[in-house]
C-alpha cells in the first residue's frame, strides 16, 4: 500500500493497479512540527502509521520509506511479529555521532535530564497491531511532551528523534537481520549483506536520483525488475567476489608463465 497526502499522476495510478498495490490518500494532521524544522515531512510516516493502525484491520504491519527496494519475500520477517516485539533497525552509531547525540541532548531539553537514547532509524516500523498501538501512545506522549516546551528541540532533529525517545521503554527487537542501510554514492558505507545471509529489504538513500531513477526506467520499459545481481549493480552495492592475496599470486603466476612461454615462442 502507498500511503500519500497527493493525488498521483494516473500514470503511476495505473501501474500500482497492474500490481494489486492500494493507494491511500492520508490527510497530515497528527505529529506536526513547526514549518522551521528541516525534516518536518519525514513525521508523516508517523502520521501515516497513527491512521493505518486505527483505522485498518490488519494482523501485521510494516511501514518502509519509499527509498527501500525488497528483493525478497518476507515471511520470515512476518513470523517475527506473531511475539509482543516491536521491530525496529539499529543505525548503530555512536554516542558522538552527530544524529545520535542531538538526539539525547533533545531529549534532555525535553525531560530535564540526562538518558542514553539509542537511535534507531524511521525506514522500518514493524510490529503486530497490539504492539504498534502501544508505540502510537508512546509516541504521542513524547509529541505532546516536545509541544509543552515550545518545540525546544533541534530544528535538524527529524522523525528518528521522536521513534528513538518513545521507543525507550518499549519491548525492542532490532531488525538488521531483515534491512540495511546502504550509502552508496560519494560516502560509501555498504555491505555484501544484500547476497551473503542476505537481508530481505534494501533502504538506499543516497539513490534516490540515481540508481532508483534507473531501477524505474528498466521497470517502466519491461514491466519487471531486473534479477537482484543486476539490481545490486543498478544500485551500486558491492560485489560478493573477493580476490585473495593468494588468488592473486596464482592469477600472478599463471601469468608470468604464459608470457614466458610466449616470449620463448
Amino acid at each position: 500500500m502507498l500511503i500519500t497526502n497527493n493525488k498521483l499522476p494516473e500514470k503511476y495510478n495505473k501501474y500500482f493497479e497492474e500490481n494489486g498495490i492500494k493507494i491511500l490518500r492520508v490527510p497530515f494532521t497528527h505529529f506536526l512540527m513547526p514549518s522551521q524544522f528541516v525534516w518536518s515531512n519525514a513525521f508523516y510516516k508517523l502520521n501515516a502509521l497513527n491512521y493505518v493502525i486505527n483505522n485498518l484491520e490488519y494482523d501485521y504491519y510494516l511501514e518502509l520509506d519509499t527509498d527501500t527496494y525488497v528483493p525478497r519475500n518476507l515471511n520470515d520477517l512476518w513470523s517475527e511479529c506473531e511475539y509482543d516485539n516491536l521491530l525496529l533497525y539499529n543505525t548503530k552509531h555512536k554516542a558522538s555521532h552527530p544524529v545520535r547525540k542531538a538526539i539525547m541532548e533533545d531529549y534532555e531539553k525535553i525531560f530535564r535530564k540526562k538518558s542514553n537514547v539509542q537511535q534507531w532509524g524511521g525506514e522500518f516500523i514493524c510490529g503486530n497491531k497490539q504492539v504498534l498501538k502501544l508505540f502510537l501512545d508512546k509516541l504521542q506522549e513524547v509529541y505532546n511532551s516536545i509541544a509543552t516546551a515550545g518545540f525546544n528541540v533541534d530544528t535538524n532533529s527529524g522523525d528518528e528523534m521522536l521513534i528513538s525517545i518513545a521507543a525507550k521503554s518499549m519491548n525492542i527487537l532490532d531488525s538488521g537481520a531483515y534491512i540495511e542501510r546502504y550509502w552508496t554514492q560519494r560516502f560509501y558505507l555498504s555491505s555484501t549483506n544484500w547476497a551473503n545471509d542476505y537481508v530481505l529489504i534494501w533502504h538506499l538513500p543516497a539513490e534516490k536520483k540515481y540508481g532508483m531513477i534507473e531501477l524505474y526506467d528498466y521497470y517502466e520499459k519491461k514491466r519487471k525488475f531486473p534479477s537482484i545481481t543486476n539490481t545490486r549493480k543498478m544500485l551500486n552495492l558491492p560485489s560478493t567476489k573477493h580476490f585473495s592475496k593468494r588468488k592473486f599470486k596464482i592469477y600472478i603466476s599463471k601469468f608470468l608463465k604464459k608470457v614466458n612461454w610466449i616470449s620463448q615462442y
